[in-house]
C-alpha cells in the first residue's frame, strides 16, 4: 500500500483569474509526458516539469489543448509545442486549458496538494532528486520519461541506476520493486539497492549500482537465466516480465582447451515492477503459472529478437506446462490522479 494517497485538503486553489496576475517563468523543461487520450478521447495527458531548476511540477494538459497525440509527436519532432509561462509559487499540480476568450493554451488552476510516496522503504539512505548529477539517461528509457538515469553522488564511487516513478500512479510498481530488492538482498540475484531517492521529502523512487558491461540475455547466457529465474521462484517471487532485458549479464572469459569462450559469468535481475510474492498468494494456486509464464518470456523474447527459433508454444525446462493464464490484479491499475 501506499503510504499516503492524495489529500482532498488544498493548501493552494488558484482560478484562472488570480493565475493571470501572478509572476511567471519561462525556465521550465519537460521531463516526463503520459498521453492517455488512446484510451478515452476526453482523458488529459500528464507532464512532469522540472521548474528553474529546483522544483517538480505535474501539470494536467486538458484534452483538445492541443492536437490528438501531441506527446508522440512532440518526441518524433513532427509537432512544436508551445506551453504557456509557468506561475511562480509553492505549487505542484497545475492544469493547462484554453484561454475562454483567445483559445491560446493556459493556466487554469494551480494547487499544493499532498502527494503519495512509495511504503516499504527499508534501506537507510534516502538521497534528494535534486542532488543527483545526470550521467545520462539509460539508452531503451523512452523520451517521454525520465524514469531511468545514470547517475552520480559524491557520497558513492563510480555512476548508480537512479528509477523513479515519474507520476504518482507509477508509485505502486515502484514499491512492489522496493519491495522485492528487499526481499532479495544478500542473495547476489540484484544489482546492490544503494538507497532510495525522494522527491520534496517523499519516497519516489530508488538507487541501483550501475553494472558496468553488463548484457542483456543471449543463448550464450540462456542458461545460466533461466538458473537465476529459478533461483528467484525459490525466493518466492515471480518476475512477471522475465525478458532479455530484465536480465544484466556479466561476462566472464574463460579458458576451455580451444581459446576463450564467452558466455559464463554473473547474472543479475532487475525490474520488478510486475513482480508477483508467493507470500500473497495463500493458497499457492498460481505458483505454477507464475513459474511458467517466467520462464516462457524469457524464451519468447529471445525468438522474438531472432536469437532462438520461435519458443512461443515451448515450456520444456524444468517440465511446466504451457499455460497462458493472466492474473492481473487491481493494484495494477491507474487509480491516481497522476
Amino acid at each position: 500500500m501506499l503510504s499516503s494517497e492524495i489529500s482532498n485538503s488544498k493548501t493552494t486553489d488558484v482560478g484562472h483569474e488570480t493565475i493571470a496576475t501572478m509572476a511567471t517563468t519561462t525556465n521550465f523543461e519537460l521531463l516526463a509526458a503520459r498521453d492517455d487520450s488512446w484510451a478515452r478521447d476526453d482523458d488529459p495527458s500528464k507532464c512532469r516539469f522540472l521548474v528553474d531548476g529546483k522544483s517538480i511540477k505535474y501539470v494536467l494538459v486538458e484534452y483538445g489543448v492541443y492536437p490528438k497525440y501531441w506527446v508522440d509527436k512532440m518526441h518524433n519532432d513532427e509537432l512544436a509545442v508551445d506551453f504557456p509561462p509557468f506561475p511562480v509559487g509553492a505549487w505542484n499540480v497545475g492544469r493547462i486549458s484554453k484561454d475562454p476568450q483567445t483559445g491560446a493554451p493556459c493556466f487554469s488552476r494551480l494547487e499544493t496538494l499532498a502527494l503519495p510516496e512509495a511504503g516499504n522503504a527499508w534501506h537507510p539512505t534516502r538521497i534528494d532528486y535534486f542532488d543527483l548529477a545526470t550521467v545520462e539517461r539509460c539508452p531503451d528509457a523512452s523520451k517521454r520519461a525520465e524514469k531511468l538515469r545514470r547517475v552520480a553522488h559524491p557520497s558513492f564511487p563510480g555512476t548508480m541506476l537512479m528509477k523513479i516513478a515519474d507520476f504518482p500512479s507509477q508509485l505502486p510498481w515502484v514499491e512492489r520493486e522496493i519491495r522485492a530488492y528487499r526481499a532479495l538482498e544478500g542473495t547476489g540475484l540484484t544489482p546492490r539497492f544503494l538507497g532510495h531517492v525522494t522527491e520534496s521529502g517523499r519516497v519516489v523512487g530508488f538507487l541501483l549500482e550501475w553494472l558496468e558491461g553488463a548484457d542483456q540475455a543471449r543463448p550464450a547466457t540462456l542458461e545460466a537465466c533461466h538458473d537465476a529465474l529459478k533461483r528467484l521462484h525459490e525466493h518466492g517471487i515471480y518476475h512477471g516480465s522475465a525478458h532479455t532485458e530484465n536480465f544484466l549479464c556479466c561476462s566472464i572469459k574463460a579458458k576451455d582447451g580451444k581459446g576463450e569462450r564467452e558466455g559464463e559469468g554473473k547474472v543479475f535481475l532487475i525490474d520488478f515492477e510486475k513482480a508477483k510474492f508467493e507470500v500473497d498468494d495463500v493458497d499457492h494456486k498460481y505458483k505454477v503459472r507464475r513459474q511458467n509464464r517466467d520462464y516462457r518470456s524469457l524464451k519468447s523474447s529471445m525468438s522474438y529478437l531472432g536469437f532462438l527459433e520461435d519458443q512461443t508454444d515451448r515450456c520444456d525446462d524444468a517440465g511446466y506446462e504451457s499455460d497462458t493464464y493472466s492474473d492481473w490484479t487491481p493494484d495494477d491499475a491507474d487509480d491516481y490522479i497522476f
